[in-house]
């Protein structure tokens, strides 16, 4: 068919499958959707044969750079599909994707491809005129991520606090961006009462933390659950490392802080600590 070899002329981009082997060639086009000026520019369309099969971690690379494949739109001539358009969005690189209990130990976990957006900058008036951002992260729809991941990317945390497919056709992640170093070495001192000897025991240790403040990590389960206050944060260590209980004292940054409350958090504890 003469309008399907004019169609494939055109398609001279070399591609191929960013975590496989297979090749193919393409054409680029600008997207034709409104979005957000942080996003026109990540923005594209593939236009592929037919016959193309989609990459299955749905990354592809063109001329070595990464773009995360959306949602397909094929285009018909009298019945017969002529070409497939891809939308794809640039990717800002290879992110590791960790629970908790990984993220604290700096190994496990997975990586994938990731288009990283700012959204807007958040400020809390009331306790620091620090700016924290925002920042959503596109994904393959087929992506794996953990709830409460921590996205490692570019040296940053992000802790991640929603997620949604997209009408486009990814994996959407909302996230914000933790303070550095977000994973930091904290010591913890706990005080256990002998009520036959009438003493404390006091034992201390030094364990590894992931920090943040209370606001990225909290979660009322009761209306008994401990309120904010100015300067609370969270901290999060594994189960394997430590076994606080409440009142126990933890020294972080030159500064020492007491436990409030604890929750699990699957192979974590999480701390709500207080300025001591």
């Amino acid at each position: 068919m003469k309008l399907a070899q004019t169609v494939a002329f055109f398609g001279n981009v070399p591609c191929r499958d960013a975590w496989g082997t297979n090749t193919f060639t393409g054409s680029l086009d600008t997207s034709k959707k409104p979005l957000r000026d942080t996003q026109i520019a990540a923005r594209r369309i593939l236009i592929v044969g037919p016959s193309v099969v989609r990459p299955p971690r749905n990354t592809v690379l063109l001329d070595g750079v990464a773009y995360i494949i959306g949602d397909a739109f094929p285009d018909y001539w009298f019945g017969d599909m002529l070409r497939s358009n891809w939308e794809i969005h640039k990717a800002d690189g290879l992110a590791t994707i960790r629970t908790f209990a990984q993220a604290i130990a700096g190994a496990g976990g997975t990586t994938a491809y990731v288009g990283k957006v700012w959204q807007k900058d958040v400020k809390d008036p009331s306790e620091t005129s620090t700016v924290f951002n925002d920042v959503s992260f596109y994904l393959g729809v087929n992506e794996a991520v953990p709830d409460n991941a921590i996205i490692g990317l570019g040296g940053t945390n992000h802790i991640c606090q929603n997620q949604y497919d997209t009408a486009s056709g990814y994996l959407e992640v909302k996230a914000q961006e933790l303070a550095n170093p977000s994973i930091t070495v904290v010591a913890l001192s706990t005080s256990v009462y002998s009520p036959v000897a009438d003493t404390n025991t006091t034992t201390s240790s030094v364990v590894t933390a992931l920090v943040m403040r209370w606001q990225e990590g909290f979660k009322y389960l009761s209306q008994g659950t401990v309120q904010y206050h100015r300067g609370d944060l969270q901290m999060i260590v594994r189960k394997a490392d430590a076994t606080p209980t409440t009142g126990s004292n933890l020294s972080y940054s030159g500064l020492d802080y007491t436990i409030l409350g604890i929750r699990g958090e699957g192979d974590c504890w999480s701390l709500h600590t207080r300025l001591a």
